[in-house]
Parts: structure tokens; sequence; C-alpha cells
């Protein structure tokens, strides 16, 4: 495998991963964003946890057990699985 571009992270991996062996990801997450808890309104854009970018609204999938259940019990974030 080559050299990846500096902004690759683990969830672009999960995904080329899971394409390769036929896998479905067990869930997608979607960060909400923080918009509510900043004076302007005007969170950030964009959030990394356990090495997965977020985009606010936009759903990530991911395979990782804890971090869908995490997501579940965290205010900034919707958990789809199926």
């Amino acid at each position: 495998m080559g050299r990846r571009p500096a902004d690759y992270d683990k969830s672009q991996a999960a995904h080329e991963q899971n394409a390769e062996h036929g896998d479905k990801p067990k869930a997608t997450i979607t960060w909400l964003g923080e918009d509510d808890d900043h004076e302007d309104g005007n969170g950030p854009r964009r959030n990394t946890w356990n090495g997965v970018t977020f985009e606010k609204g936009k759903p990530v999938e991911v395979d990782d057990p804890a971090m869908i259940a995490k997501a579940k019990t965290n205010k900034f974030y919707e958990v789809n699985e199926g």
C-alpha cells in the first residue's frame, strides 16, 4: 500500500477495508454540531473523535462497537444502525 494523504483518517480506512472485504458497517454516526453551546450560535463545522472526522450533519460509517455505544449516549451525535 502506498503513502496516504495527510488528510486521510480512520473513517476513510474503515470504509476502504469494508469495501475490500464485503463487510457492511454496523452503523452511521452523525455529528449534530455544537451551535447551541456557543453564544454566537456558530460552533465548529467539523469534529474529530477517536481518529474519525465528522462534518456537521453528514453521516459517517462506523464499525467500532465502543464508538457506536458511546455515541448513543452523547447529545451531539445521532446513531443509525441498520
